[in-house]
């Protein structure tokens, strides 16, 4: 059925195939297979026995020398067989052969070749037909979810964050659509955020430019003296303040102060305290009864038991050159003495801060009325703690600025006037910071007698 006739002859292979031949890697028996002759097996050389051709073409047999001529045919091997004769590297072979020419005649080997292309054309096109139509079809749910993606994209950059992609199935088309729908989310949060932290910082700013509005916009002057005052927030908005007015012709009220904590409720308990000052002095000059009534409303109007307020209330008396004053639980005032050099002097006094008891006896026993010569040439400054504990990483291992080199700054600076005295103090500070973030609010006034 496969070939179009056998040839038998003796065969005996040079020097290189025999050594091949005699290797058996698949095949054990004394015979052997192979699909496919290598060798022509119609030769002509003398050494070889003669050739014994059977053709199922004609039922024709030849015997002897052949040639293809004289055969008339085109053969090829398609199956060889090796047998041993017994003698060394002599084979008897038989070639099963197919006559390509047959293709070309009406016969049992030809019509099965039709057959066997006609299925495979037959077969290759239903295969070819059905994977065309079934790319196809790949290519189009490709492109359409493509284009689904394509669309939230435009929405999306268009402004459209609600807008959701619909993917359904569990390939990576409905995967990235999940990522997408949540990266809306996401986005439409942080915008929602971003709008909401702007308000927030829009409000910080007003709230800030307020705070400043609510301090002296312009320090009065005083005769005979010179006076500077600087207020830093650590944040936005903070609870320091501070506040000079005149009293009538000769006095000037002064005054500072600290509330604790910091950001917006600082502020809100800072700006009652000075309109609740500039107010209440307007009945009374007399610093304890001032003191005591600013603690009287505190203790009554505070909603949060963690604030309190540290301050200093004082009268400058410019034609008795004496400052006298009230130290509410805060730092202690400074005196730069001019007689010999500069002598720094911290003014002892006794004091409890504003909102921390509601015992009015207590706090008046805890408060001090204390009154200082202003000489010519002597320098008072009074100052929150965000100078003196002024620190780099606070709460860890941080440096503190410190009391002892505020002092060493201020002697320094001493013989400066108000104005240039606090920006020497400042530049300090700020070298000490160096670019790292503040964490408290810095005020201090200076009030300089001249010569």
């Amino acid at each position: 059925m496969l070939g179009s006739g056998i040839v038998a002859y003796r065969y005996k292979p040079n020097t290189i195939m025999a050594y091949l031949y005699r290797l058996r890697f698949w095949q054990a028996e004394p015979f052997r297979i192979n699909p496919l002759g290598i060798v022509n097996p119609f030769l002509t050389r003398s050494s070889h026995s003669k050739l014994v051709v059977s053709s199922s073409a004609n039922g024709a047999q030849y015997a002897g020398f052949l040639s293809r001529k004289g055969f008339r045919m085109i053969p090829v091997v398609v199956g060889r067989i090796f047998l041993p004769t017994g003698k060394k590297d002599e084979y008897f072979t038989l070639d099963i052969f197919y006559n390509i020419g047959e293709l070309f005649k009406w016969n049992f080997m030809t019509q099965i070749l039709l057959v066997l292309i006609l299925f495979f054309f037959f077969l290759n096109s239903l295969l070819i037909r059905r994977m065309a139509r079934f790319g196809q079809q790949i290519n189009q749910l490709i492109v359409e979810k493509f284009a689904q993606l394509r669309k939230g994209v435009q929405a999306i950059t268009g402004g459209n964050l609600d807008y959701r992609v619909q993917i359904s199935g569990n390939d990576e088309f409905s995967e990235f659509a999940a990522h997408f729908n949540r990266m809306s989310d996401e986005l439409k949060r942080f915008m929602k955020e971003a709008r909401e932290k702007e308000r927030l910082n829009q409000e910080l700013r007003i709230a800030h430019e307020v705070q400043l509005k609510m301090l002296p916009e312009k320090l009065p002057e005083i005769p005979n003296y010179l006076i500077g005052a600087d207020l830093t927030t650590a944040n936005e908005v903070g609870g320091d303040f501070y506040d000079v007015f005149p009293l009538g012709k000769h006095r000037f009220l002064v005054a500072i102060g600290d509330v604790s904590g910091k950001g917006m409720s600082a502020a809100f308990y800072m700006a009652q305290l000075i309109s609740l000052l500039r107010y209440s002095t307007t009945f009374t000059t007399d610093l304890l009864e001032l003191t005591m009534r600013l603690n009287e409303y505190l203790v009554r109007n505070i909603l949060d038991p963690n604030i309190f307020v540290t301050a200093i209330l004082g009268i400058l008396n410019v034609s008795r050159n004496t400052f006298e004053f009230v130290r509410a639980g805060h730092n202690l005032p400074i005196l730069l003495k001019s007689t010999s050099g500069f002598v720094l002097q911290e003014i002892k006094s006794r004091g409890m801060a504003l909102g921390m008891t509601r015992n009015e006896t207590i706090f008046k026993q805890n408060l001090e009325r204390k009154k200082v010569k202003m000489n010519p040439g002597d320098t008072l400054i009074l100052y929150t703690d965000g100078f003196t504990e002024a620190a780099k990483n606070p709460g860890g291992q941080g440096m503190i600025y410190g009391e002892e080199q505020f002092q060493e700054r201020l002697k320094k600076c001493g013989h400066l006037p108000p104005d240039e005295l606090i920006q020497c103090v400042k530049k300090d500070l700020e070298d000490f910071y160096q670019g790292t973030p503040r964490f408290d609010d810095e005020t201090i006034v200076v009030l300089n007698k001249k010569r």
